[in-house]
């Protein structure tokens, strides 16, 4: 087990776990209201199964810039509750926290990063959020952090900048760190089955630095293919290949073969601006994030068009035009995405309140159309990013502070150790809550049990409603229980 850290306030940081590319001056306004004189639907839902696309041509204003058609998302009235099975990463006043619904019904928070924990004698300043990894499964993160000197940006860092990287398994309960980095650095993505990280850094060489993508740990330098437009950073499939954005709109790979191809979708001239890609965890379904401009300009609207894996080629499945900035943080299931998003106060169906928008997670059912908010406790305006999420049903380990829980192979004590899982941490749980032993499956896929005495029962929850880990102080090697 690593280096054990609490949480409390940061600057920003930097997560892995969804792709998130973000192209300089990229605007993430949904601006094709005015500029498209048709916002009727393309996509029909049959008998209650999944909508088909038939991409159409919309008219324009500008006769010479003709934009494509998509289906709009309807936002549901109101916030719905978090749903049990459903665990939330969230960014709230510069603080990393998890959100979840206890079995009794309670939500709790618990903080999960604390830059003091780390130094105590400075304040760790960080190069911005980012979220990134389908590579990466649910439940595992990953931050970069400027650990000596200063860095407000990549490219802003201080000469005597140095980075640090931080690693979790378990949702972000217990932290392993990395040495210094020689630079300044930032996660881009997960690297699927290698394992490792993509990295952008800023390396240093003699007395300048050098602008460069590798993995990390192994520091292979990555090559982007010719074609790459320059904009955006590679995006990770689970297989671990990487994609690249080119300027005429397709993602490529390092041999320069497309595994999507947005000319498809353009017409008129217009100009595909990648903005995110998400794949699901086994690859068969992505996500794509874009903004469909005219020539000269990047205020066309933002469209998301959903892929679906076929033959090994990803063939279009769908294109929306959802009613909010966001970007795809992770899949929930085959039709359902989780988003974050800003809100304007008439789509909740609340009076307006203040002139800022609410700022809340999203599930988005690409089936029905829909786009639901999802109400968290604490949320203030303009505060709340959703940036990974876990799955339930939840088992969450009570070892007590500083100790971790051995899981094993098979329900008894002399079954074999397979590793031991921190206190606090949220398993998915296989059998029910009342056994003498609890079939779990940790963030990245390894199935085992683990003593039903140690893991919180719905009369324990009552009696600690918020989890916050108590020491400032890094705290190594928990006393394992049984």
């Amino acid at each position: 087990m690593g280096t054990y850290l609490a949480a409390r306030p940061l600057i920003t940081i930097l997560l892995a776990v969804g792709v998130v590319l973000v192209p300089a001056g990229c605007s993430f306004g949904d601006g094709g209201a005015e500029a498209t004189a048709s916002t009727s639907p393309t996509a029909v839902a049959s008998g209650g199964g999944s909508p088909t696309s038939t991409p159409t041509v919309a008219a324009t204003a500008a006769a010479d810039v003709v934009f494509l058609d998509a289906r709009p998302i309807e936002v549901v009235p109101g916030r719905a509750e978090l749903p049990s099975d459903l665990a939330l990463v969230v960014v709230r006043g510069g603080e990393l926290r998890r959100i979840h619904r206890a079995p009794n019904g309670v939500i709790e928070e618990r903080l999960l990063f604390d830059p003091f924990a780390y130094s105590s004698t400075r304040l760790m300043t960080f190069t911005g959020i980012q979220i990134s990894g389908p590579a990466l499964r649910p439940g595992q993160l990953a931050i970069t952090a400027c650990s000596t000197g200063d860095c407000p940006g990549l490219s802003a860092a201080s000469a005597d900048a140095l980075a640090t990287v931080f690693r979790s398994g378990d949702g972000g309960v217990s932290w392993t760190a990395s040495t210094e980095l020689d630079g300044v650095a930032r996660v881009i993505s997960g690297g699927g089955a290698s394992g490792e990280l993509v990295l952008q850094r800023l390396a240093r060489e003699g007395d300048g630095r050098t602008d460069r993508f590798e993995w990390w740990p192994s520091g292979r330098v990555i090559d982007p293919p010719t074609a790459w437009n320059g904009e955006g950073e590679p995006a990770a499939l689970p297989d671990g290949r990487l994609l690249w954005w080119t300027a005429d709109g397709r993602l490529i790979d390092a041999d320069g073969r497309a595994a999507v191809d947005l000319a498809d979708e353009l017409t008129g001239g217009s100009v595909a601006q990648g903005i995110a890609m998400l794949a699901s965890e086994d690859g068969n379904r992505l996500a794509v994030t874009w903004q469909e401009n005219p020539p000269d300009s990047r205020d066309g609207p933002l469209r998301w068009s959903i892929y679906r894996m076929a033959n090994g080629e990803y063939e279009l499945s769908d294109v929306i035009e959802p009613v909010w900035p966001g970007v795809p943080v992770a899949w929930l299931s085959d039709h359902e995405l989780l988003s974050t998003a800003e809100l304007d106060w008439t789509t909740l169906g609340e009076p307006a309140s203040e002139s800022v928008w609410p700022r809340l997670p999203v599930i988005l059912d690409i089936v029905a159309g829909t786009a639901t908010a999802i109400g968290v406790p604490g949320n203030t305006l303009g505060e709340g990013w959703a940036v990974a999420m876990q799955h339930g049903p939840f088992a969450e380990i009570n070892a007590g502070e500083g100790d971790c829980l051995n899981l094993r192979a098979a329900p008894a004590l002399d079954g074999g150790i397979l590793r031991c899982l921190a206190h606090g941490a949220l398993l998915e749980r296989l059998s029910p809550l009342d056994g003498e032993w609890v079939n779990v499956r940790t963030s990245d896929g390894v199935d085992g049990w683990v003593s039903g005495e140690f893991v919180r029962q719905v009369s324990e929850v009552a009696a600690t409603a918020t989890s916050v880990p108590g020491s400032a102080e890094p705290t190594v090697e928990p006393t394992a229980t049984d």
